[in-house]
């Protein structure tokens, strides 16, 4: 039986200035729901 891959969305900021003017959470949250529904992955909110 083949199954979808699942991802797995890792994100975070390591500094504030990337906090600030770098990628926000909620934009790496959106890039990896992008990515996973691209590459046909099932994903889960955790």
């Amino acid at each position: 039986m083949l199954r979808n891959p699942t991802a797995i969305i890792y994100s975070r900021v390591s500094t504030a200035r990337q906090a600030d003017d770098g990628l926000p959470i909620e934009s790496q949250i959106e890039q990896g729901h992008k990515k996973a529904a691209m590459l046909g992955a099932c994903h889960q909110r955790m």
